[in-house]
C-alpha cells in the first residue's frame, strides 16, 4: 500500500530494502523422474502423512479400468503409484480401489485446466494427491515416451516450485514516505527463505521457512560488504549508488515495470554492481511540488568509477507525459572525473511524474538506472493504509486490540483529517480512535473484540470522505 514505509526506513541516509518473491517456492508435487515438479495438492484427510512416496508410474487409461472406478486385480498395481482421471466415481472409491490393486499411492488429476481441490476421502487410507489437468496430461505423455519413468508423491510440502522472482511481496512496505522521499531504494529476495533455526516447533530442523523485509535487508549488507571488498577506495555514496542504481528492472506478468514507489530502482544485482563504473549522487531524485511553480529543476552528479575512459549518455525511460526534460547530450569521463547533470520538471498543478533516468556508457554492459517521482499534494482521501503489524487472525472475544492507519491521497502523501471507525460485529466497540505519532493523518484505534460473526470474524469499518476500509480479524 503506498505511503506505508516506516520509521527507520523512512531516513534519508538509511538504504530502504523491500521484498521481492524468490525464484522459487515450496510446496507438495509430484515428480517424474528429473523433470520439473508437479504441484500438488494433498487432501486434508491425509494430513499426518509425511515423506515421499515412489514406484513406477502407471497410467490406469491403459488398462480396462481407465477410471478406476471397479477393483484392480489384487497385486495388478503392485508398487505403482497409479494416475487416474477425475470423474464418474468418487476420489474415496478410486483411492480404495487402487489400493485393492497393491498400488504404493495414486495421483488423480482433473478435468478442469488448472483448479487443485481438496479430495474428500472418508474411508481410503492409501497416499494420494491432486494434480491439475495440465498436469495429468503432461504426465501421461511423458510415460508414453519413458514407460518406466518412475514417480514420487511429496508429502512433506517441500518441493522448490520454479517461480518469477519479478513480484513485490505483499507485505513490503510502498512509499513515499511522508515529506516526498522514494521509499524503498531497492528490493531484494524477501520471502520463502530456507534458513537455519533452532526453533522447536521449526517443522524441518534445524531449518525452517521464513519471509520479511527483516530477510530481505541483509541480503543488501552482504552484497555491500562483498562489493567494498571487491572494490576497495570508493567512497561510501559510491557503495551506495552502486548498489541502488545498478539494480534490475522489477517487472510485472503485463510487462509493466514496476512503480519506483513499490520498488525504487528494482531488485538487487550484485553481478551488475560489481561491473558498473558509473555512480550518481543522489541515488533517487524525488520532491513535494507546489502546483504554482513554473518549473522545478534538480541536478545529478555522475561519476566514472571505472579505470577507463567512456562516454556516456542519459535518457528518460518508463516515463509518462509528464517527464522531467534532461538537459544533458553525451559526455566523456575520465576515470575519477563527474559530471551534473541538470533535470528539469515543467509546472504540475496535480498529480505526480514517476519513472527512471537512465546513464549508459559506450564501454559498459550495465546501465545506472535511477528512479524519479515528483508530486503535487492532493486535499481529498483516495486511500486508506492498514500501518499496524498485528495478528488479525487469532484474536479472542474480549481482547483489546489497537491498530494503526493512515489517509492518503492520490500521489501517495498524507492527508490530514477526522476519520471515523464502526462495528456492526456482535458484541464488539470502538474504544477511541486518536491521532498518532509525527505524521499528519495516522492515527490508531483501540477496539474491544467481540463474538465470532457467521464468519468466524470481526469487520472493523474506517471511513474517510468517500473511501471505506475493512480492518478484519479472525476470533477464535
Amino acid at each position: 500500500e503506498s505511503g506505508t514505509i516506516a520509521d527507520p526506513a523512512s531516513s534519508p541516509q538509511a538504504i530502504a530494502v523491500g521484498a521481492n518473491e524468490n525464484d522459487r517456492y515450496f510446496d507438495y508435487a509430484v515428480l517424474l523422474g528429473d523433470l520439473p515438479p508437479y504441484r500438488a495438492q494433498v487432501p486434508t484427510a491425509l494430513g499426518d502423512k509425511s515423506g515421499r512416496v515412489t514406484g513406477n508410474l502407471l497410467d490406469a487409461a491403459t488398462t480396462t479400468n481407465a477410471l478406476g472406478c471397479s477393483a484392480f486385480p489384487a497385486a495388478s498395481l503392485q508398487d505403482k503409484i497409479v494416475l487416474i482421471s477425475r470423474g464418474t466415481c468418487s476420489f474415496d472409491n478410486k483411492v480404495n480401489n487402487a489400493a485393492k490393486g497393491g498400488a504404493a499411492g495414486v495421483v488423480i488429476f482433473n478435468t478442469n485446466p488448472t483448479e487443485l481441490l481438496d479430495m474428500s476421502l472418508p474411508t481410503a487410507k492409501l497416499p494420494a494427491t491432486f494434480v491439475a489437468l495440465e498436469a495429468g496430461l503432461e504426465m501421461q505423455s511423458q510415460l508414453r515416451a519413458h514407460p518406466d519413468i518412475s514417480a514420487s508423491i511429496d508429502f512433506t510440502g517441500f518441493t522448490p516450485i520454479p517461480a518469477s522472482a519479478d513480484v513485490l511481496s505483499y507485505f513490503s512496505g510502498r512509499g513515499p514516505t511522508a515529506t516526498g522521499v522514494i521509499k524503498p531504494e531497492l528490493t531484494a529476495v524477501g520471502n520463502n527463505i530456507f534458513t537455519a533455526s533452532t526453533a522447536s516447533d521449526a517443522s524441518y530442523l534445524p531449518f525452517t521457512l521464513g519471509g520479511g523485509t527483516s530477510f530481505a535487508a541483509p541480503l543488501v549488507t552482504g552484497a555491500a560488504a562483498v562489493l567494498m571488498s571487491a572494490r576497495p577506495g570508493l567512497q561510501s555514496a559510491d557503495y551506495r549508488s552502486l548498489l541502488i542504481n545498478s539494480s534490475q528492472a522489477i517487472r510485472n506478468s503485463s510487462g509493466t515495470t514496476v512503480d519506483v514507489l513499490d520498488g525504487g530502482a528494482g531488485r538487487l544485482d550484485l553481478s551488475r554492481a560489481l561491473q558498473n563504473n558509473l555512480t550518481v549522487s543522489p541515488a533517487t531524485l524525488s520532491s513535494i511540488l507546489n502546483a504554482t511553480d513554473d518549473s522545478t529543476i534538480k541536478t545529478i552528479s555522475i561519476t566514472n568509477t571505472g579505470t577507463f575512459t567512456d562516454t556516456f549518455v542519459v535518457s528518460t525511460v518508463n516515463g509518462d507525459t509528464n517527464a522531467p526534460y534532461v538537459d544533458a547530450g553525451p559526455f566523456t569521463l575520465d576515470p575519477g572525473q563527474s559530471q551534473t547533470v541538470i533535470v528539469r520538471v515543467s509546472q504540475m498543478t496535480k498529480g505526480a511524474t514517476r519513472g527512471f533516468i537512465v546513464a549508459t556508457g559506450s564501454k559498459s554492459n550495465v546501465s545506472t538506472r535511477i528512479p524519479y517521482w515528483f508530486g503535487v499534494p492532493g486535499t481529498d482521501v483516495k486511500q486508506v493504509a492498514v500501518l499496524s503489524e498485528v495478528d488479525y487472525t487469532s484474536q479472542s472475544a474480549g481482547d483489546l486490540m489497537t491498530f494503526y492507519f493512515r489517509m492518503i491521497d492520490g500521489v501517495g502523501l498524507p492527508v490530514d483529517g477526522g476519520p471515523t471507525v464502526t462495528t456492526a460485529s456482535p458484541g464488539a466497540r470502538v474504544i477511541s480512535v486518536n491521532p498518532a505519532g509525527r505524521i499528519p493523518g495516522t492515527f490508531q484505534a483501540q477496539v474491544r473484540i467481540g463474538k465470532a460473526d457467521s464468519k468466524g470474524v470481526n469487520t472493523f469499518t474506517i471511513s474517510a470522505g468517500q473511501v471505506r476500509r475493512d480492518v478484519v480479524v479472525g476470533v477464535q
